[in-house]
Parts: C-alpha cells; structure tokens; sequence
C-alpha cells in the first residue's frame, strides 16, 4: 500500500505543477510531504482530483491520443499508392518515402533504405517535399553517409521552389558552415525568406544572426532577398509577391 500511497503523492505534486490551484495566488509547489498529508486526509479531496487528471492526462497523452492521430493505410490503399509511386508519380513516390521512413504506424515495416529510394525519386522531379526530406537525411546521415554538401543540394532545390522548412534549415547550414562556406549574410537571406512565410524559427534565428552583421551585410542581405522574389520563385501558403516584399522589409 505504501508504493501505490507514493505515488499518489507523486501524481498530486505533478498535478499541482501542471494545474495549479486556481484558488490561490500563491504559486509555491507543494513538498512530497504536504501532498501525502493532503493525500491521507483528502483535504477537500484535492489530492485525489489531482491524481485523477494526471492519471487521465497520461492515459491521453500516452495510449488514446496517438492511437486516434496515428496515419495507417489499408494494403489496399498502400498498393495503390505503390503502383501511382512505379508510374512515375511524384506525389506517390514521396508519401512511400514518409511510409517507410516512419514504419510503425504507417502500414509498413520502417526501412530507411527504401524511404532514400523512394524520396529520391521523387525529388529528381522536383518535388519540393521529397527534396527537403532527402536533405534532412543526408544531414543526419539517416542510412546514406552524413554530407552536409549534398544536403545542401537537395535543400537548396526545394528552397528555390520556396519550401519554407528548407529555406530555414539552409539558413542553418549557411550559418555553420556546414556543407558551404560560413556566410551570415546568405544565412540571413535564407531565413529572412522563411520568415516572411511564417516560419517562427527563422524569425527568431534571423533577429540573433542580425546582431552578429553590420549593416552593410544587412542591407546586401535584404537586397539578395528581394532579388529572389523578383526572379520568380513559386511560393507556399498562395501569398503573393508584394505581400511577400512587405514581410521581408
């Protein structure tokens, strides 16, 4: 009876943390100690309510909830998608790619190797997404060998395509230089064009990479980002192009 007392206990600290009590304006955590004797008196029956979300929030969190949003296919619709990918479908090709890379879940057995393949094919089509994938992987060197130059190949194909998710993820690489030579101005271009589509971490590393830039590079950054606009890039999220010039100003 003790462990399980315990654990309770445990529950009713975690509860307090995540609830809060609502009735106090006093934002002190509760010891081990208090919750057990909030606990063993059921003070208000505060402490098994606290135990009572928790349980629920981990039942939830743990078990319902991924089972409910987990993506599964039937072998049917898995065999439709396999012969869309051997036509040549782009869009086919990349979701086999996302299927086996991901493996449980997805109605497949995970097999990276295959995933390379798949998105491979895909993005010597041009798919922006498969692009991206296929950078990230040579980046984290996810079966094929880690080479950060040729992850910003595919990065930089699918960002000229305006794929925000590449665009930010260059901006990193040309920040470190990984795979290019380090250059905090193409870094800046790079998130600054995520930024204006969205991306809140390409805003946020554009803000600290402009503390590190004089206002020359700044202004060459700006004018790089504009010149990119200008020559035509297709964009996400259908924003047009003065609305874009304005997000980057």
């Amino acid at each position: 009876m003790a462990p399980i007392t315990s654990l309770l206990a445990q529950l009713v600290i975690f509860g307090m943390i995540v609830f809060k009590d609502n009735k106090s304006s006093d934002s002190t955590l509760v010891s081990e100690a208090e919750a057990m004797k909030a606990f063993t008196k059921e003070q208000n029956g505060r402490a098994i309510t606290w135990a009572a979300m928790v349980a629920f929030t981990a039942v939830m969190t743990f078990s319902i909830v991924p089972a409910a949003f987990s993506q599964t296919w039937s072998p049917e619709e898995i065999a439709e998608d396999r012969a869309a990918a051997e036509k040549g479908e782009a869009w086919a090709q990349n979701k086999l790619g996302h299927m086996y890379r991901n493996g449980y879940g997805w109605g497949v057995t995970e097999d990276y190797a295959t995933a390379v393949k798949w998105y491979r094919k895909a993005a010597e089509q041009g798919y922006a997404n498969a692009q991206f994938n296929l950078g990230y992987m040579y980046e984290n060197g996810e079966v094929v060998p880690e080479d950060d130059a040729t992850a910003v190949k595919w990065y930089t194909t699918a960002a000229e395509q305006g794929y925000a998710n590449a665009q930010r993820n260059l901006g990193h690489m040309y920040r470190n230089g990984e795979g290019v030579p380090e250059d905090n101005v193409m870094a800046y271009m790079w998130w600054n064009l995520a930024a204006a589509q969205g991306d809140e971490d390409a805003k946020k590393n554009k803000r600290i990479v402009k503390e590190r830039m004089t206002p020359a590079q700044i202004a060459e950054a700006q004018t790089l980002s504009r010149e990119c606009l200008a020559s035509g890039f297709p964009w996400n999220h259908g924003k047009g192009l003065v609305e874009m010039l304005l997000a980057i100003l």
